[in-house]
């Protein structure tokens, strides 16, 4: 006689005895509940369904709140095609679960079943949830390794990003005190700055959200529509409500609604892609500008460096001074990976917007680097980034002489892994930036530090 002809004997002689007994279990053949529990779970491992919905239904009517019989009657009704019956064990599972290791099989059972229901996004909550409680580094690793199974079979992808950002200069403002004005014919008036010309502390609040649904997949290409909503806010600090109290947060309020597709061909390690998207977006609450653009990249890759080539076109609507602008650029992306696993990353970039309004029509040029190291330092992942920005206009008003900007960006940006928080860790980037100009109003200088939030899988 097999083990599983073994299990189901035992069962059907016990509950007979326990229907007839009122629980109790007669002779020398007893089937304690654990045991009934531990078989099944086998049951279910062994792919016994009927038999495993047996022993949990009997276990169900001792005690309704039965997690571990609860769990096996989900997993046992979602590989029989109950999908329904299966969510509602699991959830009830998890509702009266006491220690980590239910909530994780709880949770992980919910998963499983919302999976083979086609809800696939509120499996991969669950997975998260799982990976939250789960009682060993093993069960947390199986948690991840299922969220990363769903999410490539889920034709939508969400990314949500939150972020708080206390900063010394909200509005970008002038570092002088005074401003330089050239008239026709040469002659300068030199201004005061004073209230929101000069910077203005405080602290951003923002956040977004970026949706992608696959419309069609293969092993040469993969085609999305994609949806974003960004979106932020400042609260000045009480300092600058003293230096400027005819001026609020909110004046430099900014948020954008776009959407898309993207589009990946060839293959998948060395990809061509296009991408092409419409955005409006609101400045202080009044309609600010539109932007239409398209751009394609082709990467290639080597065993420790890959390269990355992109060129955008972009055609710009900006409403509040009623001027539009046709902007092309080009970048190249240079990574390289250490023999320790630390990168290197180089970029370039350059472009030109053309426009019939003087502080639109300008030149740029950027160049940086990124160093990402591969072990964490005290629990910390880190990356170091250097970055120049040259801005170039020909005209600009109030000047004779055109305008002309370096910005130099140093930042670090650390990943706290030792912290995690279903699924994600907090990070902290601290930048500093500096504007040099040929006009004093646009030199500025602005430091921030911003506190936000990544997945860890």
């Amino acid at each position: 006689m097999t083990l599983h002809q073994r299990l189901f004997g035992a069962f059907f002689l016990c509950s007979a005895v326990w229907m007839t007994n009122g629980g109790a279990f007669a002779g020398d053949q007893q089937l304690t509940p654990q045991q009934m529990r531990a078989a099944a779970a086998f049951s279910v491992a062994q792919g016994a369904n009927l038999q495993a919905l047996a022993l949990a239904d009997a276990l169900i009517a001792r005690d309704p709140n039965d997690v571990d019989a609860l769990v096996s009657r989900s997993r046992a009704l979602r590989n029989l095609g109950r999908t329904d019956e299966a969510q509602h064990d699991a959830k009830h599972a998890y509702a009266h679960s006491e220690t980590d290791l239910e909530r994780f099989a709880s949770a992980m059972a919910m998963a499983q079943a919302l999976a083979s229901d086609n809800k696939r996004t509120r499996a991969q909550l669950w997975l998260r949830r799982a990976g939250q409680n789960a009682p060993s580094k093993a069960a947390k690793m199986t948690a991840r390794r299922d969220f990363r199974y769903v999410k490539s079979r889920n034709p939508w992808s969400t990314q949500l990003t939150f972020g708080i950002a206390p900063t010394d200069n909200v509005n970008g403002g002038s570092k002088n005190e005074t401003s330089l004005i050239t008239l026709p014919g040469g002659a300068q008036i030199e201004l005061e700055n004073a209230g929101n010309a000069l910077p203005l502390s405080g602290t951003e609040f923002n956040a977004g959200l970026m949706v992608h649904r696959t419309i069609s997949e293969s092993s040469q290409h993969r085609l999305q529509a994609e949806g974003r909503l960004f979106g932020r806010t400042f609260r000045l600090s009480t300092q600058a409500q003293a230096q400027s109290p005819e001026t609020k947060g909110s004046d430099f309020a900014f948020l954008s609604l776009g959407a898309g597709f993207r589009l990946q061909t060839g293959n998948p390690q060395s990809p061509t892609e296009w991408n092409g998207s419409v955005e409006r977006s609101h400045y202080a609450g009044a309609l600010y500008g539109d932007n239409i653009s398209l751009s394609t990249a082709q990467t290639f890759r080597w065993p420790t460096t890959g390269l990355r080539l992109g060129a955008r076109a972009e055609y710009l609507t900006r409403h509040d001074i009623d001027e539009t602008a046709k902007t092309l650029s080009i970048s190249a992306d240079i990574v390289h990976q250490l023999s320790s696993g630390d990168r290197i990353t180089l970029r370039f970039g350059s472009g030109a917007s053309h426009s019939d309004s003087s502080v639109l029509d300008h030149r740029t040029t950027r160049a940086g680097v990124v160093y990402a190291r591969a072990q964490p330092i005290v629990g910390a992942k880190l990356a170091l980034d250097f970055n120049l920005l040259w801005r170039s206009y020909d005209s600009y008003p109030l000047s004779l002489e055109g305008r002309e900007d370096q910005r130099t960006t140093i930042g670090a940006t650390m990943t706290l892994q030792q912290v995690e928080l279903y699924g994600f860790n907090p990070t902290v980037r601290v930048e500093h930036a500096v504007n040099d100009s040929n006009l004093r109003r646009e030199e500025t200088v602005e430091t921030r530090v911003s506190l936000g939030i990544r997945s860890s899988f």
